[in-house]
């Protein structure tokens, strides 16, 4: 081999190394470089996956607190409706209570006077009845007398008539005599 050609052998080679190295070095500068964003990336994938992981929880909490939030309101409502149809059911009630308690104090009102009446009507009765038979014992009682006094006295019918033997103590009450006892 002559002499050039070994000089362009050796420059081929010499630029084919010249070439190597540089692209030895851009691979070597690009790998140290993706090194770092690896390096940086690997630093910084704790603090990212945090954040992704704050970011989901609170994306999580937030509708679990929407969703809490909505069956609340929901239950709330259910609950004020329930409220106002027992109110208004309580109301009701109390209404057709005291419409009733209205008509037993009204029957009780009248059964009262009715009891009333029927007592002043019984204790009129009965003071009528006592009166008619106070009147048939005071008769009784002068008849009662008057038949004492009769058995007592000496008297008969004579031809229809009554007749007595007098009593001949002298005592005399107006135009009567006293008849002589038995």
């Amino acid at each position: 081999m002559p002499d050039d050609e070994l000089k362009q052998a050796i420059t081929q080679v010499a630029e084919l190394l010249e070439f190597f190295k540089r692209q030895t070095e851009k691979a070597s500068e690009a790998n140290n470089a993706a090194s770092q964003q690896l390096q940086q990336a690997a630093e910084a994938a704790p603090a990212a996956i945090r954040e992704a992981a704050s970011d989901v929880l609170t994306q999580a909490s937030n509708d679990v607190a929407q969703m809490m939030q909505e069956n609340l309101q929901g239950s709330m409502n259910d609950l004020a409706r329930r409220l106002m149809e027992a109110e208004h059911l309580v109301d009701k009630t109390a209404q057709t209570f005291a419409g009733r308690l209205v008509t037993f104090q009204k029957s009780i009102l009248l059964t009262l006077c009715l009891m009333l009446f029927g007592t002043i009507l019984l204790t009129a009765g009965a003071l009528g009845g006592m009166w008619y038979f106070y009147k048939e014992v005071e008769r009784n009682r002068v008849e009662a007398d008057l038949l004492r006094a009769y058995n007592q006295a000496d008297v008969t019918i004579c031809e229809g008539r009554l007749c007595a033997k007098p009593d001949k103590s002298g005592k005399h009450y107006g135009n009567y005599v006293p008849i002589a006892p038995r």
